[in-house]
């Protein structure tokens, strides 16, 4: 899977590298700009964070959904009011698709072709549809500081350069599909950290969304992990 946007060891590097990158492309500089505000709290005990764990669609392996339930357990201890389920008014199935479709949107555009990529009446309710879903994330996170869900159903695996439909990945429960890998159940800009599995070994990504925050509590240059 691709990612858009810096990879970093840290939490600090990572915020170094979107100060350089992050904000409007030069036409639009001249006339916008943008900063992250101060964090809401300043205690890892304050922040309220939302979770989900697993989903039908792409059910997480056994040996992913432990260490998931450690990281889940480690925040309550810590004093993090936890509170499981997906954000009211978001369908993560519906929002995956769309994802999908956003993405060869901009592809399109990108890359124009003699084809044409979708009718105009789709690429307006696509764009409803995420309207609708930024108007719900907007509105969770005026109660939520941070929701966390894994990137994906397992830990990283070997690239399969095969074609997309001949794909499969390998996991601990047996072989699943390469569609399985559901590329963005929120639909929304998310950082990824890495999360330790304890005696596992288990090197777990987590998606972490946040309220736009400049968000520095409980952050750790190890990867941000309690412990």
């Amino acid at each position: 899977m691709s990612a858009v946007g810096p990879l970093a060891r840290t939490a600090t590097d990572l915020r170094t590298a979107l100060k350089a990158t992050a904000g409007p492309e030069e036409l639009a500089a001249k006339a916008i700009s943008w900063a992250l505000p101060a964090p809401r709290q300043r205690r890892l005990d304050r922040f309220r964070v939302g979770v989900v764990l697993d989903h039908p669609q792409s059910p997480i392996t056994a040996e992913t959904w432990r260490c998931a339930l450690r990281w889940a357990d480690a925040l309550t201890r810590a004093g993090v009011k936890v509170v499981e389920g997906w954000p009211e008014g978001i369908d993560p199935g519906q929002i995956a698709e769309s994802f999908v479709f956003q993405v060869g949107l901009f592809f399109a555009f990108q890359e124009p072709g003699e084809q044409e990529f979708a009718p105009l009446s789709v690429v307006i309710e696509q764009e409803q549809r995420r309207m609708v879903a930024r108007a719900a994330w907007s509105a969770y996170f005026h109660d939520f500081d941070v929701f966390l869900c894994p990137v994906n159903f397992t830990a990283a695996f070997p690239h399969d350069a095969r074609p997309f439909d001949e794909r499969t990945i390998a996991t601990t429960d047996g072989v699943r599909s390469y569609a399985d890998a559901r590329p963005s159940m929120t639909g929304s800009p998310h950082r990824s950290r890495k999360w330790f599995g304890g005696h596992s070994r288990l090197h777990l990504r987590m998606k972490e969304s946040g309220n736009g925050s400049h968000e520095k509590a409980g952050e750790k240059e190890d990867g941000g992990q309690p412990h």
